[in-house]
Formats: structure tokens, C-alpha cells, sequence
């Protein structure tokens, strides 16, 4: 009868101390679920045939993948959803979550554009045309096996200059919007008889003498921001050139001599970084009645040969301009 006492309390004992043990474990702190960081993907498409692909962590900022390239086309920026969608912009999806985007790569039909690379330059520029297509489309980048993807960032002189042997007719130029050309040489486009449209790119910072010389369908050109210098004879000769805008924010500092000769401008507001207007820069610009600058710019010095003078001006400079003093070059008195 004891010893079955002494077994029924050694029966409780363990009981209690496994029922204890169960309820340590249970208080005690379990390892966390693993959890996934917050993250989107972007695939990039081109045609139907998927490119790369990047898994973004939340608040990231998207990666472009290198240039692709299509036999017969230029590449021209990735949209989204088709290549028909909107511009695809890697900044505003950074707060995206759990979601999928789908980009796809816009082509050009290739104008025939050739292209050489400048070191010093620190990427390609346009050397010329083929002349095959009317609408030319300047792609951002370009590749080639001997040099790599760079950025193309100028335009040769003479690259698009119209030749009547070769019959090649320009109508349009678009810049791609992430264009980085800061130049257009000498006489590049000249004598274009068809170019109504070119859309500057806002990289652009000089354009070179005679760039834009004799396009005489070209009606109106917004000048970009950056834009530093218009040299001699820039749009000379433009006929129907009616409308130039720039910001009065701008940097424009020069305008060369005979820069707007022989244009139909009927008015042009300057921007107040101007610092030099060369010698006939409106001359024959018979429908110009109002050309004015920013009030810093009241006393200027006019220069003709070894011959100098001050001139007070008004708000409205069209008249000294087109008549009295279009042999003299023009810069703010200090």
C-alpha cells in the first residue's frame, strides 16, 4: 500500500514538471516569420520578346538596361504598356509595391544616320545623312562593336545641308526627349527648302554659322534654355521664319552678325544674359516692329571698326536695330 502511494506521487511529480516544461516553451519567444522586403518588377520588352528584367526594392529608383538594337531601326526610349504608352519615367515609380511594369522599347525606322565617335567629345556625333528617309529622328544614344553606347552629342557641319544632286530633302527633325547634343555645326542644316519643323533639344548650347541658313519653309523655332550662342548667319535667310521664343531666364549671351537677317520675325523678346549683338544680326527683316530687352541692359555701346558710341535705349530697339545701326555691333556698357 506504500509503495503504491510513493508511485502515484512520483506519477504526479513528472506529470507537474512536463506540464511545467509545456508551459515554458509556450511563453517563450518563437523565431519571426521570414518576410519579404517591399519590392516591384519591371520587365522590359522589345517586340514580344522580353529583354530584362529588374526586381526594385520599394523607394528605388529603376535601372535602364543597355541600349537594344534592331536591324533597320533606331531605338527610341521605353514607354509603358506598349510602345504606343506613355514615356516610361524610372523616378515615378519608386513608391510602387507588389506590382509588375511592363516597358517596351520604341524603334524609328532608321534614317540612315552615320555617326563617328569623339573621345574628347565623350560620345558620337552625326556626320551625315543618307538622304532615304524626309523625317529624321536623332536617337539619344548610339552603339557601335568598335567604341561602345555612348550618348550622341552633335551634329557635324554639314550633316543635313540640302545638295541638289543628291535630292536630299529634309521635312521634320525630332530630337529624342532625352536628347544631350549641345552642338549643331556649321551650315548642318543649310538650305533645307522643306524643313518646316525642328524641335531644338534642351541640351543644346551653341549653334554654329550658317546652321540653320536658307531653310526658308521653317516658320517657327523655340529656342532651348541652355542655349548659349546663335553665331553668324545661324537662321539667315529663313523667309518664313515668323516666330523665335525664348525665356527671358535664358543664358543666350550671343547673337552673331546677320544671325536673323532676312527673316519675316514681327517681334522678339531677349533674354536679359544677352551681351552682344553682331552687325546686321536683323538686317532686310522688313516685318520687325518690336524687339526688346530686360531693363538691365538701358545703355549699350555700339562698335563699327575702330568708330564707338553710346546709345540710350528704349523699351522697344526694332528701329535702331533694322535701320540706323545695323552695321554696328552691339554690348552692354560696363
Amino acid at each position: 500500500m506504500q509503495k503504491s502511494a510513493r508511485t502515484s506521487r512520483l506519477a504526479i511529480l513528472i506529470f507537474l514538471i512536463v506540464l511545467l516544461a509545456a508551459g515554458v516553451s509556450a511563453c517563450a519567444p518563437s523565431d519571426p516569420p521570414e518576410t519579404t522586403a517591399p519590392a516591384y518588377l519591371v520587365r522590359y520588352f522589345t517586340d514580344d520578346t522580353e529583354y530584362h528584367s529588374e526586381t526594385v526594392p520599394q523607394g528605388s529608383v529603376a535601372t535602364l538596361p543597355p541600349t537594344p538594337v534592331k536591324d533597320g531601326f533606331l531605338f527610341a526610349g521605353w514607354a509603358v504598356g506598349s510602345p504606343e504608352g506613355d514615356d516610361f519615367i524610372p523616378e515615378s515609380y519608386r513608391d510602387s509595391l507588389d506590382t509588375t511594369i511592363a516597358v517596351y522599347a520604341r524603334w524609328k525606322r532608321d534614317a540612315g544616320l552615320m555617326f563617328s565617335f569623339r573621345a574628347d567629345a565623350g560620345g558620337y556625333i552625326v556626320e551625315g545623312w543618307s538622304g532615304k528617309n524626309s523625317d529624321v529622328y536623332i536617337p539619344a544614344r548610339h552603339f557601335l562593336s568598335s567604341a561602345g553606347d555612348y550618348p550622341v552629342v552633335g551634329i557635324a557641319p554639314y550633316a543635313f545641308s540640302y545638295d541638289s544632286a543628291r535630292l536630299n530633302v529634309l521635312t521634320s527633325v525630332v530630337f529624342a526627349p532625352d536628347s544631350a547634343v549641345r552642338y549643331i555645326g556649321q551650315f548642318a542644316f543649310r538650305d533645307q527648302p522643306e524643313l518646316s519643323e525642328i524641335a531644338l533639344p534642351s541640351t543644346l548650347r551653341q549653334l554654329h554659322t550658317g546652321a540653320m541658313q536658307g531653310c526658308a519653309a521653317l516658320v517657327r523655332v523655340a529656342l532651348p534654355d541652355a542655349l548659349e550662342i546663335i553665331a553668324e548667319s545661324a537662321f539667315a535667310d529663313c523667309t518664313s521664319l515668323s516666330e523665335v521664343t525664348v525665356s527671358t531666364e535664358a543664358a543666350l549671351q550671343t547673337i552673331g552678325a546677320n544671325a536673323f537677317r532676312a527673316t519675316a520675325l514681327t517681334s522678339l523678346r531677349l533674354p536679359a544674359a544677352v551681351s552682344m549683338i553682331g552687325a546686321f544680326a536683323f538686317l532686310n527683316c522688313a516685318e520687325l516692329t518690336e524687339v526688346s530687352l530686360p531693363s538691365p541692359h538701358a545703355v549699350w555701346t555700339l562698335t563699327r571698326g575702330i568708330e564707338r558710341r553710346t546709345l540710350e535705349l528704349t523699351d522697344n530697339i526694332a528701329v535702331e536695330l533694322t535701320n540706323t545701326y545695323v552695321a554696328y555691333e552691339w554690348a552692354p556698357q560696363v
